[in-house]
């Protein structure tokens, strides 16, 4: 999987319209850039971290090779200047936008008691 944060995604269109001119007539590949490269598995466990669940059962990852690739972003990311974050960065401002009770209780009670329950009928 290839990760783009939003607020990158909204600085890339930003910068194109910005920089009209020398992006038209380009095709530009918009997303996260090598260091936002990973398997499903590692999006997984930060996005599921935020909220104190464990991962799934290793048996739920396929071992099969699945269509997906990563993109080439180098030209669009000189043109566009808009890889800035991360998805630890997507996390925090996830776990910051709900209200803080609700943190607290998804990391401290639902997922520890119910976690494994939970992550079993993904």
């Amino acid at each position: 999987m290839e990760f783009c944060h939003l607020d990158d995604l909204a600085l890339a269109i930003l910068n194109a319209v910005r920089k009209f001119d020398e992006v038209r007539n380009n095709t530009l590949i918009i997303g996260g850039g090598p260091s936002q490269q990973m398997v499903y598995e590692d999006m997984l466990r930060s996005l599921f971290g935020t909220f104190g669940l464990p991962l799934p059962p290793q048996h739920k990852f396929s071992e099969e090779p699945y269509p997906l690739h990563w993109y080439d972003t180098s030209r669009s990311q000189a043109l566009l200047d808009f890889q800035h974050k991360t998805l630890d960065d997507y996390s925090k401002d996830l776990a910051n936008q709900l209200p803080a009770p609700f943190i607290a209780l998804m990391r401290y009670f639902i997922g520890p008691v119910f976690g494994r329950l939970i992550v079993r009928f993904l």
